[in-house]
C-alpha cells in the first residue's frame, strides 16, 4: 500500500505536504503512514483516494494484501 501510494503521488506529481493538505490530513500523519509506522484509518483512505485518482477501497485492500503477505512471511520463517 506504501508503494501504491508513493507510485500515485509520483505520477500526480505531489510531495507528502501537498498531498496532506488536499487530502485535508496533517502531514505528520501522511509521513508516519509512507514511513509504515502508522496504518491508514478508513477515513484516511477515503480522503487521500480523491487526491490520488483511486478509490479508499483499492488502499485499505492494498493495505490488508501487505498484512496478510507479513503473516504468511512471518509464519513461513517460524517454522524453519
Amino acid at each position: 500500500m506504501i508503494t501504491m501510494i508513493r507510485r500515485a503521488m509520483e505520477r500526480r506529481r505531489l510531495t507528502v505536504v501537498t498531498l496532506a493538505a488536499a487530502a485535508h490530513l496533517s502531514a505528520s500523519y501522511l509521513y508516519s503512514v509512507l514511513a509504515g509506522d502508522r496504518r491508514v484509518s478508513t477515513r484516511g483512505a477515503l480522503l487521500l483516494a480523491g487526491p490520488l485518482g483511486t478509490t479508499a477501497r483499492a488502499l485499505l485492500v492494498a493495505q490488508l494484501d501487505d498484512d496478510l503477505a507479513s503473516v504468511v512471511t512471518t509464519q513461513q520463517e517460524a517454522s524453519q
